[in-house]
Formats: C-alpha cells, sequence, structure tokens
C-alpha cells in the first residue's frame, strides 16, 4: 500500500486501493499492511463504489503525546472488460442475432457477480433498444441499481440452418396473409 499524502492532522495517513468490479458489488474481506507495518482485515461492504473514502481510526502515524492518527483509503474500482459502472446501474453489450431481435425469445447472460441471470427478448427489438434487469447492480442507501443490457443486433456469418428456415417460414406466411 502506498502512502500518497498528510492530512491537515499531521499524524493522518491516506493511501488508494484497487478493487475489482466483484469485489465492489458482493462485498469482500481484503487485507492491508499499515505504514507502521501491522496487517489489517478490512470488510468492504456490499456495493462499494469507485473514489469512497474508507477511515480506520487509530491506524496512522503516532504523533506527539502518543495519539494515532487515522488511515484514510480511497477505494479505486478496477475497469471491467464486459462491466460499466454508471451510478448504481452496470452497463454492458448484449449481441443478439437477427432472428432472437425479430421472434424474442428467452437467453440467459453472465451477470457480474451473480452467475447466470435468465434474460426475456422482446419481439422487434432495435440496436440501440435497454433491457433493464433489476436488482443486478450497486446496492445504494434507498435503492439497488439494475444491469442494464445495450442490444446490439449482429449477423451470424454462418447462420444455423434453424434461423434460417424460421425466417423464410415467418416471411412467406406474413406474405400469404
Amino acid at each position: 500500500m502506498e502512502v500518497l499524502k498528510m492530512t491537515t492532522n499531521m499524524n493522518d495517513l491516506y493511501s488508494k486501493i484497487n478493487i475489482s468490479l466483484t469485489q465492489a458489488l458482493s462485498g469482500s474481506f481484503i487485507t492491508l499492511k499499515s505504514p507502521a507495518g501491522k496487517k489489517i482485515r478490512l470488510k468492504l461492504r456490499e456495493g462499494i463504489q469507485d473514489g469512497q473514502v474508507l477511515r480506520i481510526a487509530g491506524e496512522g502515524l503516532k504523533g506527539e503525546g502518543g495519539s494515532l492518527g487515522d488511515l484514510f483509503i480511497q477505494v479505486m474500482v478496477m475497469d471491467h472488460p464486459i462491466f460499466k459502472p454508471e451510478g448504481l446501474d452496470i452497463h454492458c453489450n448484449l449481441e443478439i442475432t437477427p432472428a432472437l431481435a425479430l421472434y424474442g425469445g428467452s437467453i440467459q447472460v453472465e451477470g457480474p457477480a451473480d452467475g447466470k441471470i435468465p434474460v426475456r427478448i422482446p419481439e422487434n427489438s432495435q440496436s440501440g433498444d435497454q433491457i433493464r434487469i433489476a436488482g443486478h447492480g450497486f446496492a445504494g442507501k434507498s435503492r439497488r441499481g439494475d444491469l442494464v443490457l445495450d442490444v446490439r443486433i449482429v449477423s451470424d456469418e454462418n447462420p444455423r440452418e434453424s434461423n434460417a428456415e424460421i425466417l423464410r417460414h415467418k416471411i412467406r406466411s406474413e406474405w400469404l396473409n
């Protein structure tokens, strides 16, 4: 842990730690080493957000008269390759085939911290649509954020025969009616 600066109280210390998005969402224990060399086991609360500052009383420098300052730790949530936090919500792209966009259906997506999540794709979905899955974002004081799936329609380079057949059948049935 790197000591970054002193505060106005000359006995206090500031530092930063990097944590993963999963650690931030689900909460976890981390072990730190204080400037005095003491190991500190710290519980990160579920939903801690980037930039929040934690105070650990009595873990700063020893001052005149023997009083100890405090250690202030700024939490930095590292970027994730798939999920992007925006306030309490977490966004990610959801690539779907044209057939799924046209007819809708149910799929499962990997959540940022809680495994597979069932998702219903509405019929006639368009690129740019958003599908909101309640309660899978950061925990706030009055509510929990959502997982927001930003729909992107991508065509298969080798579409499966079943998708092509479904599309042909749908087009024929619409022309006949």
